[in-house]
């Protein structure tokens, strides 16, 4: 009541005094904006007649500004042109290579002017002076290089020494440098020398150093005029003429550039730069040319065109490795991986692919092994059917894993796989037909061959060529689901380029739709046809391992129903001997592991063994031991025939053939156990499995702990019990 008749009115009339005096506030600002309005609309229009005249007078001013830095442009390089002159009318050589250096970076910058008359006139101005300052100094140049014996005709020839080798070092290193400086940067290289379009196109390429290309110029007139038009020397069945001729003369001219041309490059600070591998380029450049001039008629002749891909890329290998010729560098590759050449060529590396296949299969010598009289080398036992297909798989690799392009790999990859896969699908249908002889020679050299190829694919997956290969195919995977994802799939048709420059960079942003997941490498390239030839070899393996372990089984009846119940006791027994009734099993199991062990390869055979082993185990111990019962005198003698006969007939192929024999090993344990210690075992696994609460007063043995006390350890206690039920002297 106090706050509703005293404090309440306080504060109604305090905010309706407050609201009077903000309306009043807003009336006064209203009055003050239109006020302001008027007055910005007078100052508007006394204003914008100035502002018209301002900017024309600006704009006046600009284009005057423009005018005077065109004429300061032109100051500029007529500055340039004058001290070049100056400098070459007083032989002032290095000023005027000096100021032409500095004339051709300042013309470069203008490259991207809009003012086109200008760059014209900047552009013809380097023109003048290059081809002046180049003239003077080539000239002088080849004049020393001829004093050199330069170009060298063959380094068979033994030269005459030179004289004055001090004074021409001396003069050619200066000539060297300028020549060096007056190189064009590579925005106005084109102005002064026309490249085919082909080579403009290549990533990475840029032209030879200047003093390089004038010391190839004598080298490209020999091969223009022997290699082109109507001379007995340019023939297309007969690449290698030019070929060859390419390597002697990069041959014959290493030494001169190694001594004397190289340490000038160090000392301009180019290093880097080997001369020998620029000296080829400026002569691989020729070769390319050559080849692009001829590929067009070429591929319509296969004969011709196989002969110069193979021609090319004995080419290529001998520049890399004879003489050190990067991988990075353009190359004769760069022609066969056109897109005419090269589909040419996987069709001709396809067909004579399959021609050879065919020609191998139908060798009567397919399946002998080349190496079959020494056994130190043949451990793999591999035929001719598998040494020649690795060595055809190899030859393939050789010739393509340079190609620059990572998608012709790829192409190249694939064209791998089909030929293993039809290789596979060979295999088995020779398998087929051999099928009923397991042990037969054809047979084992089938599986040797798969043995072998799986073998050369694990190592093959380990290689960092086909890792690169794996993560590329990655890439191209990727690429082309997120293609397929888009609203426009054709892009992929449009723009194959993109899909080129994933693969040959696939560095990628975390984020990016075209990266790869790390965890594709994991999984070999080779992967799939391993697993399907792994297939194939586990089945023939066991073909081979029931074949010898069922032919052991066929000739064990007499063992298996001898009368081991009536056997004569150990103590009567003088000298102990094999049972009569084993004597043909163990004998055909020799044989048949010995045969085994001739036909297959060393890792093949340990695998059949092993499982022969097995199998051979599991039926002594649940066909023979566990189906019969024993006397004491029949528990020694199959005893005897297992550890003095049967290990060791394994014993020869391992130090512990009983670690394969386990179970029947342990068997004749529980039925050689003597009498004591049966029964005290007997009971204790009685009372474990049947009455395990006879007497609540004693402590249950553990049947585990006390089979192991007697060396039992594969076994389980149900199953020593029934063997104990097979003693009779237990019963």
């Amino acid at each position: 009541m106090s706050f509703a008749t005293s404090e309440a009115p306080n504060q109604i009339e305090a905010a309706v005094k407050e609201a009077e005096s903000t309306t009043s506030q807003i009336t006064e600002f209203m009055e003050k904006t239109e006020l302001l309005c008027g007055d910005i609309a007078n100052h508007r229009a006394d204003v914008i007649p100035l502002v018209k005249k301002l900017s024309s007078l600006t704009d006046q001013m600009n284009e005057i500004d423009r005018y005077s830095q065109y004429l300061r442009v032109i100051s500029r390089i007529e500055d340039f042109s004058s001290d070049v002159q100056s400098a070459l009318l007083i032989n002032a050589a290095d000023r005027a290579v000096d100021q032409f250096f500095e004339l051709a970076e300042f013309v470069e910058h203008l490259q991207k002017s809009e003012c086109k008359h200008l760059v014209k006139f900047t552009n013809e101005t380097v023109i003048f002076w290059y081809n002046i300052l180049k003239e003077k100094f080539s000239r002088e140049f080849d004049e020393v290089l001829q004093a050199w014996s330069w170009p060298i005709i063959s380094s068979t020839t033994k030269l005459a020494p030179v004289q004055n080798a001090t004074e021409l070092q001396e003069k050619l290193e200066p000539l060297f440098c300028n020549l060096l400086h007056l190189q064009l940067p590579d925005a106005l290289v084109h102005l002064v020398q026309k490249f085919s379009p082909f080579l403009e196109n290549l990533p990475g390429w840029h032209p030879v150093l200047l003093p390089i290309e004038l010391m190839i110029k004598p080298l490209k007139k020999r091969f223009v005029y022997h290699f082109y038009g109507n001379k007995q020397t340019n023939s297309l069945d007969k690449p290698h003429w030019y070929l060859t001729q390419t390597l002697s003369w990069i041959r014959d001219h290493r030494d001169f550039l190694r001594s004397k041309i190289q340490p000038l490059l160090e000392k301009q600070g180019l290093g880097y730069v080997d001369a020998v591998v620029e000296f080829s380029r400026g002569l691989v450049v020729l070769v390319i040319e050559k080849l692009m001039n001829d590929v067009g008629e070429l591929v319509y002749d296969d004969d011709l065109f196989s002969n110069m891909v193979n021609q090319a890329l004995a080419f290529d290998r001998e520049l890399r490795i004879v003489y050190n010729y990067p991988e990075s560098q353009l190359s004769c590759l760069h022609v066969l991986s056109q897109p005419q050449p090269f589909k040419k060529w996987i069709t001709i590396e396809r067909k004579v692919a399959q021609e050879k296949l065919d020609a191998l299969f139908s060798s009567p010598m397919v399946w002998q092994s080349q190496y079959k009289d020494l056994s130190d080398v043949d451990e793999m036992k591999v035929p001719e059917c598998g040494e020649s297909f690795i060595t055809l798989m190899l030859t393939i690799t050789e010739r393509y894993k340079l190609l620059p392009s990572a998608q012709h790999r790829l192409e190249f990859l694939e064209f791998q796989l089909e030929l293993l896969e039809d290789f596979r699908y060979r295999l088995i249908q020779m398998k087929t037909e051999v099928s009923q002889d397991p042990l037969g020679s054809t047979y084992a050299a089938i599986l040797n061959t798969v043995n072998f190829i799986l073998d050369v694919l694990g190592q093959w997956s380990e290689l960092g060529f086909f890792i690169e290969l794996r993560y590329s195919k990655g890439i191209q995977n990727n690429k082309h689901n997120s293609l397929m994802s888009t609203e426009n799939p054709q892009d992929l048709e449009n723009n194959p380029q993109d899909l080129e420059n994933q693969i040959s960079h696939p560095v990628a942003l975390p984020n990016d739709k075209n990266t790869v997941n790390l965890d594709v490498l994991e999984e070999g390239i080779f992967d799939e046809i391993s697993d399907l030839l792994e297939r194939v070899k586990n089945e023939m393996i066991t073909n081979i391992v029931f074949y010898v372990a069922d032919d052991v089984k066929a000739r064990s009846r007499p063992y298996r129903n001898d009368r081991w119940v009536g056997m004569p006791s150990p103590k009567e027994i003088v000298s102990p001997a094999l049972s009569t009734s084993a004597c043909e099993m163990m004998l055909v199991l020799r044989e048949r592991l010995q045969r085994v062990e001739q036909l297959l390869a060393k890792p093949l055979f340990m695998l059949v063994w092993q499982r022969v082993a097995e199998v051979l185990n599991a039926f002594f111990y649940e066909q023979v031991i566990l189906e019969n019962s024993f006397n004491e005198g029949g528990a020694f003698q199959i005893n005897f025939d297992i550890t003095r006969n049967l290990f060791p007939l394994f014993g020869q192929y391992t130090q512990k053939p009983e670690a394969y024999f386990k179970d029947v090993k342990e068997a004749c344990q529980v039925l050689t156990m003597n009498t004591g210690s049966a029964l005290l075992l007997k009971d204790v696994l009685y009372c474990a499995l049947h009455d395990p609460k006879s007497d609540p007063n004693v402590m249950p043995s553990d049947p585990i702990a006390c089979l192991q006390e007697q060396g039992l350890y594969k076994l389980l206690p149900e199953q020593v019990e029934h063997l104990l039920r097979r003693r009779l002297d237990l019963s």
